[in-house]
């Protein structure tokens, strides 16, 4: 997969309210406690269905910005941060050219 798909795919599951809602959660929770959340964590701290938390994690999950493991019964999710990288260039190059201009 070329890094312009690549792209356009991450960007895609980024452009839903809930999806932004779950990458927080999950930043703030590897962020503050070093730890993922499980699909019941999240969908209780979005306010949303497990079903519907399931849904999107699934669209994350293919597009390579989050993994999932199992830890005891539960399956743990986190951020794939070296994933967001190419996200990451692609604006630089944005803020890069306007600094200089």
């Amino acid at each position: 997969m070329s890094d312009e798909s690549r792209l356009v795919r991450q960007f895609q599951a980024l452009a839903f309210d809930e999806r932004l809602v779950l990458m927080s959660l999950l930043r703030d929770a590897q962020r503050d406690e070093g730890r993922g959340l499980s699909i019941t964590e999240l969908a209780e701290a979005a306010g949303t269905s497990r079903f519907t938390t399931s849904r999107h994690l699934g669209v994350l999950r293919t597009a390579g910005m989050v993994s999932a493991a199992r830890v005891g019964t539960r399956r743990v999710h986190t951020i794939r941060f070296a994933a967001l990288a190419g996200i990451e260039d692609w604006v630089y190059a944005f803020t890069e050219v306007a600094t200089t201009a």
